[in-house]
């Protein structure tokens, strides 16, 4: 069986806080000395190369560069396609495009996502568009490639976005690891006996088509058949004072 060669990484912001940010005082060592004034100078590609002269498994290159290091050590995933799914945050999109400096030059295919609304700052858009959004791209990127093809690293990120990251894997039957700091190794998650409910879809498919045509609808109208769990699919907006 072939070994999957895209990878889905979910990211989170271990590499600048605390590990670049602390750096401000490392003036003995002059690689670490260079990574504090090229971080301070926001040039993240100085700070790709300099990360390339520490070994990738020091933890101050940060949980996503530490783990995707060990699945290619222990022969998990082949070095092809990588996706870098980031918060929609600033420092996501920076830690994104250190990383995207970084796997490049080690070979990788390399396509960086925004994932819209997964945000600290606004709890509603991070529950109702970022989560949804993060699902959407996860299941965009395995269509296109194929389940067989694609491993999911869980390691970095909101505890929420590895959660969506392990269910998503689980549902759709791709390999799920995932890289705790204090861990020797990366680990598989076990199988699990998850699968998606599409008896949610076919109960409201009627809805789902017409709201798919763009339409405005009130939520009124829907109020008796309303499913907490439509929150994720659904966009529901305030006009004028009405729902």
């Amino acid at each position: 069986m072939p070994k999957p060669h895209t990878l889905l990484c979910t990211i989170g912001t271990s590499l600048f806080h605390p590990n670049l940010s602390k750096l401000k005082d490392a003036t003995r060592d002059p690689t670490l000395a260079a990574l504090a004034q090229a971080y301070g100078l926001i040039d993240w590609q100085k700070v790709a190369e300099l990360l390339h002269e520490l070994e990738p498994t020091d933890r101050l290159c940060g949980a996503e560069i530490n783990s995707v290091t060990d699945l290619l050590k222990q022969g998990f995933i082949e070095r092809v396609h990588l996706h870098l799914l980031h918060s929609d945050t600033d420092d996501g999109q920076a830690i994104a495009k250190i990383l995207q400096f970084y796997f490049k030059a080690d070979g990788w295919q390399v396509t960086p996502h925004r994932v819209e609304g997964l945000r600290d700052d606004d709890p509603r858009a991070f529950r109702t568009h970022g989560l949804r959004n993060l699902a959407k791209i996860f299941g965009e990127r395995v269509r296109e490639t194929g389940a067989g093809f694609c491993a999911i690293n869980a390691t970095g990120g909101y505890k929420a976005q590895i959660a969506i990251a392990v269910l998503m894997g689980q549902a759709l039957d791709i390999p799920v690891y995932y890289k705790h700091e204090r861990f020797d190794a990366i680990i598989p998650f076990p199988p699990m006996p998850v699968a998606l409910d599409f008896s949610i879809w076919q109960r409201a498919s009627g809805m789902f088509m017409v709201l798919g045509k763009g339409e405005v609808v009130p939520w009124e109208q829907y109020r008796e058949d309303w499913d907490e769990r439509f929150e994720t699919l659904i966009n529901r907006e305030e006009i004028d004072g009405n729902d």
